[in-house]
């Protein structure tokens, strides 16, 4: 007898604590509200449960969440068992209904065809109704829900997004500093005197012989010491004789009276060669070279003055 009792003892836990037995219905649809009731809040949170039961040979159609509209569903769980050739699924949700009065679900058809082919079994859901109902009552709803105190704008969006904007900014100008095409800047003018020597320097190398050379050599020696008068000295333009030139007061006022003498023998030469197409040998031209570079080099403190003020002239806007 005490054997016989401790061998029904596991039957009788499995009958009081166990899961109910599937239905043996070949196919079954239940819906409702866990736990059961008729009346729910509005936008308040309740459990959905969906059963389904199938014979095994079967095949179900998938479950449409959209029959159960306007509920609206979040699927929490799904759980499915097998027993005694039926097939048993259910399916938790997560619902609500925002709608005041009656919401009501139509009955929901559930459709399973055999495996091996053949014609659909169709069932139905009982319809579910339920009574959306707010939940204070409209002829005592309490005191007002006053508005808490205004909200303080945040301030550190802003100045994050100052400090970003200004930080993409110093990028952007580093980039472009970067990047940008420098201007080519142009050299300084050379000095009036070191010019007027430049271009002497490179009648040496002028080819001695005919007479167009001898005409391009006292033409360019002419041309350089009368463009140092003008520029260094003002003391002559290009319409300018060199009568006109020496007879200048601004020349007398720079120029000692040998440093003229100089001008009117070595431009008066120049004058001939150019003019009356004279003469002149290699020898004379070298003399006349070293004469002009001495000229150019012991140029009076007047000229360089001069000078100076031409430059200052110059550089003003």
């Amino acid at each position: 007898m005490k054997w016989t009792a401790l061998l029904w003892l596991p039957l009788l836990f499995a009958g009081c604590g166990g899961r109910p037995p599937i239905p043996r219905e070949d196919l079954l649809l239940r819906i409702w509200l866990d736990p059961a009731r008729d009346r729910i809040a509005p936008g308040r949170a309740f459990t959905l449960r969906v059963q389904r039961v199938w014979r095994e040979d079967l095949v179900p159609e998938h479950f449409e969440e959209k029959a159960l509209e306007p509920l609206v569903l979040r699927l929490l769980g799904k759980e499915q068992r097998r027993a005694g050739g039926r097939v048993e699924e259910v399916r938790r949700y997560r619902a609500w209904a925002f709608t005041l009065g009656e919401v009501a679900v139509g009955r929901i058809p559930f459709r399973a065809r055999p495996a091996g082919g053949g014609d659909f079994l169709v069932v139905h859901s009982a319809p579910l109704r339920l009574a959306v109902v707010p939940t204070l009552d409209p002829a005592d709803p309490g005191p007002a829900e006053l508005p808490g105190p205004p909200l303080v704008p945040p301030r550190f969006p802003f100045a994050w997004a100052a400090a970003g904007a200004g930080l993409l900014a110093a990028v952007l100008f580093a980039l472009y500093w970067v990047k940008r095409k420098r201007v080519p800047v142009a050299p300084p003018a050379p000095d009036p005197r070191e010019r007027a020597l430049s271009r002497l320097a490179r009648l040496r190398t002028l080819a001695a012989g005919g007479e167009e050379q001898v005409l391009a050599f006292f033409t360019e020696a002419a041309a350089a010491l009368r463009e140092f008068l003008e520029e260094a000295l003002t003391a002559c333009t290009p319409q300018m004789t060199t009568a006109d030139l020496l007879a200048a007061p601004r020349t007398a006022a720079l120029l000692a009276p040998e440093q003229r003498d100089f001008l009117a023998r070595f431009l008066g030469r120049c004058d001939l060669v150019k003019f009356a197409r004279v003469g002149s040998p290699a020898a004379e031209r070298e003399e006349l070279l070293a004469a002009a570079e001495s000229f150019l080099r012991r140029a009076p403190e007047a000229a360089a003055a001069a000078w100076e003020e031409g430059a200052e002239e110059r550089r003003a806007p």
